[in-house]
């Protein structure tokens, strides 16, 4: 495991870097001053590169750079801010969690370099109880000769500086120690960082661990003949662990509605003609409704061919998005009372109208919601199926639990991308796009309900005669003038 200051990446600096992690047998290596902007991450030949920079110039910026056999064992990673990064790799007999950091010269402001340890001592704190730390980077700082154990052996370099002292304090507040300092080496294999006339050469550069690890890491040292353009010299540390890969679960195989044969529609109708709907819960009916679609999809329907998916967010990120959109979303309006309940009239029968209405109006080629089922799997079906399930649900008030999950897509806005508020909470709680399209069927027919008199001839006579507004759905702001302001009547749609 090593860490490099390069003054800089490019791509021809990352060739030269990947060439020299395969020459010397480097399995993971932490890159400081990358110079780029934003985070991600990306595959570069037979090494993935995670990286975390600022968001609007090319200044400061880590990364972690790992072989094609490593990053098969990462968990996660945090891009915390252009100067802190952090990645957790699955090992025996604990996990590993990597931080990558770019301290503050010692020419910077003290806010800035108070600021740098406090958002280190946050990403340390966040780390799992029971992992394993190692951080590595640029400190800038010179923690000097003489050692003070536990945490500076008696191999450092120099005489200790204030940023020496502000760094070791860091170390005995996390029980941490400096590798570099504890294995005799040549001077030479010591100094992290040479002016570029020659005549000045420091030890800055360091590799930290845990003291109770120690006896893991075997040593330490600089490999003054890497080279990539930089006046800092490559810090390897060799650490002996165990890394276990990560089972990845395979990606979502989507049916190709483009080629559905006619045999389907034939086969799906037959097997609906035989089914019972009496004395169902709407689960169970669901459920066997569920069955019988994937059943007729998989052995008649190809499937399309597996394309890669976004990127995935890191275990912390995704506790916090539940944390805010449990809050943002937990209902705070008061309940109906027991009398409220039995006094309000039950409505109409779903009319077999209603559902042909919503089923047409379920759009064809798109992505289909969590139950795999796009919308063309349910346009076969027969009608007094789709109308029975539609009665039970409206009857018993209760919804096949499949429908009520919901899938959560943060879309930024302007400011901080670290706050929750600053994303646009697309949500779409058990309804519309992601989730299920028999729900969105449902949801058509209990959206449009309430916009007209409930006699069921004149709902029928309405349908028959296209008076419904056909994009009503798609218009939450009209749907609260007519529930504010106006009589749900034909005369209000005709004004909309």
């Amino acid at each position: 495991i090593g860490t490099w200051n390069v003054r800089g990446m490019n791509t021809g600096k990352l060739d030269i870097i990947k060439t020299e992690m395969e020459r010397l047998n480097i399995d993971i290596l932490g890159i400081s001053e990358l110079h780029w902007t934003g985070s991600g991450y990306f595959n570069s030949d037979d090494y993935t590169v995670y990286y975390s920079g600022n968001d609007n110039i090319r200044r400061n910026g880590v990364a972690i750079i790992a072989n094609k056999k490593i990053a098969k064992t990462v968990q996660c990673f945090n891009a915390v801010n252009d100067r802190i990064m952090t990645a957790r790799f699955h090992g025996k007999p604990r996990s590993l969690t990597i931080l990558q950091v770019y301290a503050p010269t010692t020419d910077a402001k003290e806010e800035d370099i108070e600021k740098f340890y406090s958002d280190l001592q946050q990403a340390i704190d966040q780390v799992p109880a029971k992992d394993i730390i190692l951080i590595g980077g640029d400190f800038n700082a010179k923690v000097g000769a003489g050692g003070e154990p536990p945490v500076v052996g008696k191999f450092g370099l120099g005489e200790r500086n204030e940023a020496g002292d502000r760094l070791v304090q860091c170390c005995q507040e996390n029980r941490l120690l400096i590798a570099n300092t504890w294995f005799e080496q040549p001077k030479r294999r010591a100094y992290t960082w040479i002016a570029p006339n020659g005549q000045y050469r420091n030890q800055i550069d360091y590799l930290l661990c845990q003291q109770h690890w120690k006896s893991s890491v075997q040593a330490v040292k600089t490999l003054p003949g890497a080279d990539c353009g930089s006046d800092h010299q490559l810090l390897v540390a060799k650490v002996k662990l165990r890394f276990n890969t990560i089972k990845r679960q395979p990606a979502q195989l989507r049916f190709d509605t483009c080629n559905i044969p006619a045999k389907y529609a034939v086969e799906v109708h037959n097997r609906f003609e035989a089914l019972s709907t009496t004395e169902k819960a709407p689960d169970e009916l669901w459920e066997e409704m569920k069955s019988i679609i994937m059943d007729t999809a998989e052995q008649l329907i190809p499937h399309k061919k597996p394309v890669k998916g976004p990127q995935w967010l890191s275990d912390q990120i995704k506790r916090r998005w539940q944390e805010y959109t449990a809050e943002l979303y937990a209902g705070n309006g008061p309940s109906p009372s027991a009398s409220q309940e039995d006094s309000i009239e039950q409505e109409p029968d779903i009319l077999k109208e209603e559902v042909a209405w919503a089923l047409k109006e379920l759009p064809s080629r798109k992505a289909p919601g969590i139950d795999c089922i796009p919308a063309e799997l349910l346009k076969p079906i027969p009608i007094p199926i789709l109308t029975a399930l539609c009665q039970l649900i409206w009857k018993t008030k209760s919804w096949p639990k499949e429908w009520k999950r919901s899938v959560h897509v943060p879309l930024p806005k302007k400011g901080d991308t670290q706050e929750c508020c600053n994303y646009r909470t697309a949500v779409w709680q058990a309804g519309k796009r992601q989730a299920s399209k028999a729900f969105n069927l449902y949801a058509n027919i209990d959206i449009l309900r309430p916009y007209f008199d409930v006699e069921p001839i004149q709902v029928r006579n309405r349908l028959l005669e296209s008076l419904i507004p056909i994009r009503i759905i798609n218009f939450p702001q009209v749907i609260v003038v007519f529930r504010s302001d106006l009589k749900p009547s034909t005369q209000a749609h005709n004004q909309s």
